[in-house]
């Protein structure tokens, strides 16, 4: 889940300031216990992650305390956010999703299926890169992984996984050797109400008792980038996602 060489600007790492509005209704959301995840349903795959619970509801325990779920309205986008990026989105400009750090260009489709778009810092705007850190500084402090971190990734990964194919991404981290070693922080924005498709769960776990985002247009699922993550096969419709990294030194 890496920029190639040459979309990737100059500087690594994009400094912003802290929203103060953003940092408000997200601090005062997880501070009234909002945020917690579901368990999840089921796996979709379950000789790699052990059986989850099977009735849905909220996670608690170790794993409410590794991600963070805004909604609109508590720190997630607004409906116009929402417009505005899906609006960005280009099919001559997606290309198969890749696995491995920057170095590679790899592509296995029984892991990862599916297509990206690289969204760079002229088209988003320096609002939504506020926006974004800002949730990822919120849980970062609010649910105390006490990460050290200096900023955003300059650049956001737009995602889309279509029933065509049941696309899908298994099992994986999005910390890891490169440049990805400096990730801290995931911030996944969903721009598709699971209404308008069905599979296409986002699954986290630390290796058992899995839990699923809830998906709503213009929430935003928070965790830390070396969490293992999925995104189930969809079945039917079209799921689109964008993804951004806050950044820190190497863990050590």
């Amino acid at each position: 889940m890496t920029a190639p060489p040459a979309q990737r600007p100059a500087r690594f790492v994009k400094r912003v300031p802290v929203d103060i509005e953003v940092e408000y209704q997200a601090t005062e959301h997880l501070r009234s216990g909002g945020g917690m995840l579901r368990n999840a349903v089921a796996q979709p795959d379950a000789s790699h992650v052990p059986q989850g619970e099977s009735a849905v509801g909220e996670a608690s325990g170790a794993m409410g305390g590794l991600a963070a779920s805004f909604p609109t309205g508590r720190g997630g986008l607004s409906s116009a956010q929402v417009g505005e990026l899906v609006a960005l989105l280009d099919e001559s400009r997606m290309t198969q999703g890749k696995i491995g750090p920057d170095s590679t260009n790899n592509l296995v489709r029984s892991i990862r299926s599916g297509a990206v778009q690289w969204l760079g810092s002229e088209e988003i705007g320096e609002q939504l890169y506020s926006h974004l850190l800002t949730l990822a500084v919120v849980a970062n402090r609010e649910r105390r992984w006490n990460f050290t971190l200096e900023g955003i990734t300059p650049f956001l990964q737009a995602t889309r996984y279509d029933a065509a194919g049941r696309e899908h991404y298994g099992w994986h981290m999005d910390w890891g050797l490169g440049r990805t070693r400096m990730r801290k922080v995931t911030v996944v924005v969903h721009l598709t109400d699971a209404s308008e498709f069905e599979g296409g769960a986002l699954q986290l776990t630390t290796g058992s008792n899995p839990v699923e985002a809830v998906q709503l247009a213009g929430t935003c699922t928070v965790f830390p980038s070396f969490l293992l993550h999925c995104v189930t096969p969809v079945t039917a419709g079209t799921r689109l996602g964008a993804v951004a990294w806050a950044l820190g030194a190497p863990f050590r």
